[in-house]
């Protein structure tokens, strides 16, 4: 899915962005997905079709307040405009 995702292509051909976005070997497959390096946890790039999955699958567990879900979801994964659409 992260093919087709226009936000992604747009990430990787900024020039001056804070994430670094680098191509990485699923283990024990041949598949590559793009992940965010800049911190000191690898986070995979989450396209637009598959964000409220991700969502739902870290709010369903406990159902934790905004913030809280916020800084779950960012400890893991990547996308432009997170809180903001966490939020809404």
């Amino acid at each position: 899915m992260q093919q087709g995702d226009d936000e992604l292509k747009a990430l990787l051909s900024a020039t001056n962005q804070t994430l670094q976005l680098k191509q990485l070997r699923m283990p024990g497959t041949t598949t590559e997905i793009y992940c965010d390096i800049s911190t000191c946890t690898v986070r995979p790039y989450v396209p637009h079709a598959l964000r409220r999955n991700v969502f739902l699958a870290v709010h369903n567990l406990s159902h934790p307040g905004i913030r809280a879900t916020a800084k779950l979801i960012s400890k893991r994964f990547v996308w432009t405009s997170m809180n903001k659409d966490i939020q809404s």
